[in-house]
């Protein structure tokens, strides 16, 4: 039985466009055992094994984030020791999917991503924000707040020289308006 869900999950990777070396080190099967080929990914992405999204100050930082708060709502806060397997890389994927479907975001994105996170390559900080406190990535441990919000501090800094609020309402971040407000 276990076999049979190791291959269904080997299977449902393949069918979102998990590169065969993933797939064949949660699952233990060569791509020769899979009954599907690998697709190509349904949202159009191919993301190979690099950390430049995360390093870089924009959207794919505020998504490196989000994933990293499902991960930590989802299984804990011990991301380093915690083991990645099939099942929880396809329920990672599928509630990220479902909750920011127009996020730049793939299987294969999310599984490098928490590789690098356990070889801890990279931070895990909480925001020093008194009404956030929420947990983000960086590379620099001197960094005190995350990507959100830094850049509602920024929006409020500009509209107070601007005395416009409606830079808030054009941003594209569900959790700017939760977490400071």
């Amino acid at each position: 039985m276990r076999h049979i869900r190791v291959l269904e999950h080997a299977n449902f990777l393949a069918s979102i466009g998990c590169q065969h070396v993933i797939i064949t080190e949660l699952t233990g099967h060569s791509k020769k055992e899979f009954e599907v080929s690998t697709a190509p990914d349904p949202n159009g992405h191919s993301h190979r094994d690099s950390t430049t999204w995360l390093t870089t100050r924009g959207k794919a930082r505020y998504s490196a984030d989000r994933l990293l708060r499902i991960f930590i709502n989802n299984f804990g806060v011990d991301v380093v020791n915690h083991r990645m397997t099939a099942a929880n890389l396809i329920s990672l994927y599928t509630t990220y999917m479902a909750i920011y479907p127009n996020d730049e975001m793939s299987i294969n994105r999310i599984y490098y991503f928490f590789k690098r996170l356990a070889s801890r390559e990279f931070v895990i900080s909480y925001c020093s924000e008194k009404r956030c406190k929420k947990p983000f990535i960086s590379k620099n441990v001197r960094d005190k707040q995350c990507m959100t919000c830094t850049t509602l501090h920024k929006i409020r800094k500009n509209a107070v020289k601007n005395s416009s609020e409606s830079d808030l309402e054009q941003l594209d971040l569900p959790e700017a308006m939760t977490a400071v407000a």
